[in-house]
């Protein structure tokens, strides 16, 4: 029994580290900003306005804990930090992501909404002013 278990746990690894994912996010602080990481390339992107400002080859997807991702470069230093919680926002539409996410940018840190191959963001609905 004891064998077939860490047999089937070794199993469940490999799937999941197998599976390539990608992330979306949307950052809307001076300037407005997206990111585009894929798992399987292992390249972070940034663009501003439409153009790709940096590409950051080597970086890898780690899991810290249930629901919490963050992206590092080859020196370990974190790019992008998600959480799971369906709370991510673009704050500039009442569109409503799966992953709440954080930058640095210089010395400011941006917070934003990601979206993934997996999970996608969702349209929310606006509140009036009479609300």
């Amino acid at each position: 029994m004891k064998k077939s278990l860490i047999a089937l746990t070794a199993v469940c690894l490999l799937a999941t580290s197998a599976h390539a994912e990608s992330f979306l996010c949307n950052f809307s602080k001076d300037p407005l900003a997206d990111i585009i990481y894929n798992s399987s390339t292992q390249e972070l992107s940034r663009t501003s306005s439409g153009k790709v400002t940096s590409v950051i080859r080597g970086a890898t997807l780690i899991t810290q804990a249930a629901g919490q991702l963050v992206v590092k470069d080859k020196d370990g230093e974190t790019l992008l930090a998600l959480e799971l919680n369906h709370k991510g926002s673009d704050g500039m539409s009442a569109t409503v992501f799966p992953y709440e996410a954080m930058i640095a940018q210089g010395d400011r840190l941006l917070n934003g909404g990601c979206e993934s191959d997996t999970l996608k963001a969702k349209a929310g609905e606006r509140l009036s002013v009479e609300d």
